[in-house]
């Protein structure tokens, strides 16, 4: 049940509560709760049989409900009916398992419920002027409408036409008061400033949509596009191997089970446990749609974060002790038959819209890599670089060692220096062809390079040898 105000979703939540059977769970989420918490209520829930979740409009985007509810009320109308979509969205949608009436039959199918004021002005015209025109728009043209939900125009008219004139409008209106609406010459004038303001909406709409349904955009380079950027931040399967690898540095205790692991909360670092949540074993899952009773664990989740602020932190604490994070590191590995270094950095290059005075600073993270070979140096492809790097060592090597040999290799990187800058500049017009493309689907100019910001960060050093054969 979707309300518009924190205090109406927590008053309709109290009514209900005291008012439905006691096995029936009613709770309310609101904006009140962060992101996590409102997740945690909500899988919470999935433990109850019977469930009633009413919520502010904080829950029409974000977190899916189709595994857990199967009918959505709109308990107040909101002005914009794209706001009703992403309500009824959050429940229809793929994943729904269906539900079981009263007769034992299986039905799929989402009950979808409008409450509406028969004695409410307001409730005419937004109803009557505002929803059903724009739905009846979006109809005809296909091109999605958005009228913000503070839209000062708009809203000036319907509070002066409905709310400051209460005993007018309510004479004016009261051969309104149907759900059927027939034609109404009362509402003709309020009607045709809105529709003016419904109009604009839509000219704005087309125009956007002109721009991204460009014949010119070809869907193998908007592919290509999105693997690189998937390539940048990282895919599900990158994120997985990170926060398990990381988690297990860090002291946390894990365990694979069907639809993602179980986290145990013994002996973990107190910061580690309050970011995953309540509970003593934590289901965690980095699928989405999630499986039922399993918490997500995406790119942006505080779990993650906090991760990778205690990951970094640990690479540059001498006085620690134990295992650590290494951003220089020498070691042993069946993978390599020579001598082979990999270097992480981070390429910055200063750009701007090609006759703009307004420049950006664009950045990313590259991995490189070569090995020594008797005929001179070969560098690696990017694919064989980050297949080297989750490689594990295969025989300890003692400190001095590694000195040596990281030493004898800074020496030797200096004499490749002119190389890996070639390599930098490279990387930096990538990023520059990257933005002109991007800017192409928004019908924007090219960029161009200002200056690239050298030397670049080098935020890791890692020299593999061949394991010694016995």
């Amino acid at each position: 049940m979707f309300c518009r105000f924190i205090a109406t979703a927590q008053y309709v939540a109290k009514i209900l509560s005291d008012h439905l059977p006691k096995d029936v769970d009613v709770r309310s989420i609101t904006s009140e709760l962060s992101d996590e918490e409102r997740r945690e209520k909500i899988d919470e829930m999935a433990k109850s049989q019977k469930r009633v979740l009413v919520a502010t409009d904080c829950l029409s985007e974000g977190i899916n409900l189709q595994d857990k509810f199967n009918a959505v009320m709109h308990y107040d109308l909101p002005w914009n009916p794209n706001r009703l979509e992403q309500r009824e969205g959050r429940v229809d949608r793929f994943g729904q398992p269906g539900w079981i009436d009263k007769n034992g039959v299986n039905q799929n199918s989402i009950d979808i419920k409008v409450l509406f004021g028969e004695d409410n002005p307001m409730d005419v015209v937004v109803l009557k002027i505002i929803i059903e025109k724009i739905q009846r728009i979006q109809n005809t043209s296909g091109v999605s409408i958005a009228l913000a939900d503070d839209n000062r125009s708009v809203m000036d008219k319907v509070l002066k036409e409905v709310l400051l004139n209460p005993e007018q409008s309510r004479n004016r209106f009261s051969k309104q008061m149907r759900i059927d609406f027939g034609p109404s010459p009362e509402l003709d004038e309020l009607d045709v400033e809105i529709t003016n303001e419904i109009e604009a909406a839509r000219d704005k709409a087309e125009k956007i949509h002109s721009i991204f349904a460009h014949d010119s955009i070809m869907p193998e380079d908007v592919k290509k596009d999105l693997h690189e950027v998937d390539e940048a931040i990282g895919d599900v399967e990158t994120l997985k191997a990170f926060v398990l690898a990381s988690g297990q540095l860090l002291g946390a205790r894990f365990e694979p089970v069907n639809g993602g692991y179980i986290f145990r909360k013994m002996n973990m670092d107190d910061w580690m446990a309050d970011a995953l949540g309540q509970g003593d074993k934590i289901h965690i899952s980095f699928q989405s749609p999630t499986p039922l009773g399993y918490r997500y664990i995406g790119r942006n989740h505080r779990f993650v974060e906090q991760l990778c602020h205690r990951l970094i932190a640990n690479s540059l604490d001498k006085e620690r002790k134990g295992q650590k994070a290494a951003r220089a590191s020498v070691f042993s590995s069946d993978a390599v038959q020579t001598q082979t270094t990999l270097i992480q950095f981070r390429v910055r290059n200063v750009i701007r819209e090609v006759a703009k005075q307004h420049e950006m600073v664009s950045e990313e993270m590259f991995l490189w890599g070569y090995e020594q070979t008797p005929e001179g140096i070969n560098t690696l492809q990017v694919e064989d670089c980050k297949r080297l790097l989750h490689t594990l060592s295969a025989l300890d090597i003692s400190r001095e060692r590694q000195e040596l040999i990281f030493e004898k290799e800074l020496q030797h990187f200096e004499e490749l220096h002119p190389d890996f800058i070639k390599v930098v500049a490279d990387r930096a017009e990538e990023l520059v062809k990257a933005h002109t493309r991007f800017a192409k689907y928004l019908g924007a100019r090219r960029y161009e390079a200002v200056t690239p910001v050298l030397p670049p960060d080098i935020l890791g050093v890692y020299v593999l040898i061949p394991n010694p054969k016995f």
